[in-house]
């Protein structure tokens, strides 16, 4: 099953509010979508923020006498700065080109197994046991490319895994098969690639965006491979298949 398209056709008809009178296209591409939305909202945001931060120094500036006063126009600064910079990131990330399809062979085996080790101390945080079995080729794909995208998936599945839980990421040729044991519902399950939406760990209650997983699958579908999911044969979590394009 793949729930991409149900997800596009909820974003196209989804109402982004519009911004002194600039208002945001509220239909299309759901990525078209939320590139004018994250226009808008950081040319609004951030130049005010800006004017804000530069009247806190000045504030702070005539009040050199005041030590408290100035400790709380320092945080002030602070926390604006923090939020420009939050916003010119979000901005860069959803703006970021999506890669082509390119030249690399890249030996999946090796690829699979060091995203693996490296997310391993999350899974052992969270007490997820985490595995990885089966054996691959050479796969015609971007090196950071195919690590960003298999570490989404894995971040994905380890935090909505409640404690006890397990994730497993299986090769078997040119196919990478990630498994969780999280319960997310129907409608969670549905927009899993809707880049706007959220699930929650039915455990601890922590709401895990699903942009990351849009942005895989996104990627790896530029890059001449797909990214799916379904409920897991044990039916108690997901199956997600990252089909990447072959070397021949």
């Amino acid at each position: 099953m793949n729930p991409s398209g149900t997800a596009a056709a909820q974003a196209k008809t989804r109402e982004w509010p519009s911004f002194y009178g600039e208002p945001v296209p509220m239909r299309g591409d759901p990525f078209q979508v939320g590139q004018d939305f994250i226009r808008a909202l950081h040319h609004r945001l951030c130049q005010p923020l800006t004017t804000l931060s530069c009247t806190l120094e000045l504030m702070q500036m005539g009040r050199d006498t005041d030590p408290k006063l100035t400790e709380q126009l320092q945080t002030a600064m602070a926390q604006a700065e923090e939020v420009v910079e939050v916003m010119g990131r979000f901005r860069q990330l959803f703006e970021a080109e999506a890669p082509q399809v390119g030249t690399h062979l890249v030996p999946i085996d090796s690829v699979v197994n060091e995203v693996v080790e490296d997310i391993r101390p999350l899974a052992k945080m969270r007490n997820v046991t985490l595995t990885l079995t089966g054996r691959g080729g050479l796969v015609r794909i971007d090196h950071g490319v195919l690590r960003q995208v298999l570490w989404n998936v894995l971040q994905n599945c380890i935090e909505l895994t409640s404690t006890g839980g397990a994730v497993g990421a299986n090769v078997n040729g040119s196919c990478v098969v990630i498994t969780d044991t999280s319960g997310l519902d129907t409608d969670e399950m549905a927009n899993i690639f809707d880049p706007f939406s959220f699930c929650q760990n039915p455990e601890d209650k922590i709401k895990v965006s699903n942009l990351p997983l849009a942005l895989a699958q996104r990627s790896i579908g530029a890059s001449g491979g797909s990214l799916t999911v379904q409920r897991a044969k044990s039916s108690i979590g997901r199956e997600f298949q990252a089909k990447l394009p072959t070397a021949l």
